[in-house]
């Protein structure tokens, strides 16, 4: 059920921002259809957003007014006056406001003025005056203009709209396109280091989502037992991919039981060509060993003990993919 809805929500996402940008269906079609999405992928925010376009603006709405900033409605602020209406209504002042500019034209005018003189006021037959012959021109000039910028208005009101629904759509796509990944690698890498470490540590393995669900909560009394576990960790996925010495030779060695960091660094050695992945390794594992070790009775906040119980996992599981097939750079 869940890949299921999970499906259909990247499908509505894909199909959506399709019908955006090769406008394929009218602004109000586009406003239900995202509607939709919003209310599946739990964007309570757009939702409301969507119903103010659906059905006009409210003016003691602080979502209202907000939207009123992003699509660019307002024609006088600071007087509350602006364009609260949905956007089909706005489409349809579009719609009439360019028809009747292709319907107005401007009339013809003849003058022709009764006298040469410069200093005498300038009339036409029967002394019409050059101001009232003119006025239907200026009147429709007027009209055309008032029309025009109407008209440009209400576009740029509905092109921030459909912008903004497009940041939304888009923004939900790549969310449930890609949003998994990060969750997908960190899985694979806790799938193999849970395989590596369950023959030598199965109880600590089945502790593990019990110490981590209390530090998501914030539980400081857990910080220590996550922070003994990182060492743990450590130490049984030393003790499970390169072994201690047998304690007869462990006096000469930094192999022994407890030098379990040398014996990490010695699996690495073996397995990576890399120099400088070699030190990467080993210095991102000593540094957040240390971190972890002085962390137990430290300054070490619950936030940071998630941290660094991720890191302890990722780095492990980089470490134990470097012993599958062939040595790798």
């Amino acid at each position: 059920m869940d890949e299921s809805l999970s499906k259909h929500k990247l499908e509505l996402a894909i199909d959506l921002l399709a019908d955006i940008e090769l406008s394929r269906l009218s602004p109000e079609q586009l406003l239900l259809k995202a509607s939709r999405l919003a209310r599946i992928v739990n964007r309570d925010d757009i939702s409301q957003w969507l119903r103010f376009e659906l059905r006009g603006y409210p003016g003691d709405d602080a979502v209202s007014l907000k939207y009123m900033n992003l699509t660019g409605r307002w024609t006088n602020q600071s007087e509350g006056k602006g364009y609260w209406i949905p956007l089909a209504e706005i489409e349809g002042h579009i719609t009439t406001g360019e028809v009747q500019l292709e319907q107005l034209q401007v009339p013809d005018v003849h003058f022709a003025p009764s006298s040469s003189n410069p200093h005498e006021s300038v009339v036409g037959i029967y002394g019409q005056h050059v101001m009232t012959a003119t006025q239907p021109v200026t009147s429709v000039l007027q009209k055309m203009t008032a029309l025009a910028n109407m008209v440009a208005d209400l576009k740029g009101v509905r092109s921030r709209v459909l912008s903004v629904l497009h940041e939304f759509v888009a923004d939900a796509f790549y969310l449930l396109a890609f949003g998994g990944v990060a969750e997908s690698i960190f899985d694979q890498h806790k799938a193999l280091v849970d395989e590596v470490l369950q023959a030598s540590d199965s109880e600590l393995i089945q502790k593990i989502p019990a110490i981590y669900d209390r530090l998501a909560a914030g539980d400081q009394e857990a910080v220590s037992q996550a922070l003994s576990s990182c060492r743990r960790l450590i130490q049984s996925f030393a003790d499970a991919k390169r072994p201690a010495v047998p304690d007869s030779a462990a006096a000469n060695s930094q192999l022994g039981p407890g030098q379990y960091l040398n014996r990490i660094d010695a699996y690495v050695q073996d397995h990576c060509q890399s120099d400088s992945r070699r030190y990467r390794l080993r210095r991102a594992l000593h540094d957040v060993h240390e971190r972890a070790s002085a962390g137990v009775h430290a300054d070490v906040t619950a936030m940071e003990a998630r941290s660094l119980f991720l890191t302890v996992y990722l780095l492990l599981g980089e470490i134990a993919l470097l012993g599958l097939g062939a040595p790798t750079q």
